[in-house]
């Protein structure tokens, strides 16, 4: 029924593609029902997600390099752990890559 509706108005399947296809749209979709659940448990109101995602294109190896540290020094960051050794064994990854970035330097 809601297909048939969408393709006899061509504008509203226009938006529903458009809507489709955009990663806001996704992340709001995505982030709302969390962040209802999360204020409700908590009791109280606001944003659960500090800021907006974004994306950066990454053009060279030094911006990739740059990209990983920040992600593998996120637990570090959050006090999840003490230092980013702690988080390696039962997480990180970084020891795996850090020969080839080494290599690549």
């Amino acid at each position: 029924m809601h297909r048939a509706v969408l393709l006899a108005m061509p504008e509203r399947l226009l938006h529903a593609r458009q809507t489709l296809g955009s990663l806001s749209m996704f992340m709001k979709t995505l982030k709302q029902p969390i962040a209802h659940r999360a204020n409700k448990e908590d009791h109280c109101t606001g944003h659960f997600f500090e800021g907006r995602f974004y994306s950066v294109a990454l053009l060279d190896e030094s911006a990739v390099i740059a990209a990983m540290a920040y992600v593998d020094l996120n637990p570090v960051r959050a006090r999840i752990v003490n230092d980013i050794d702690a988080y390696q064994a039962a997480y990180g990854s970084h020891r795996k890559r850090l020969p080839l970035i080494i290599l690549s330097v």
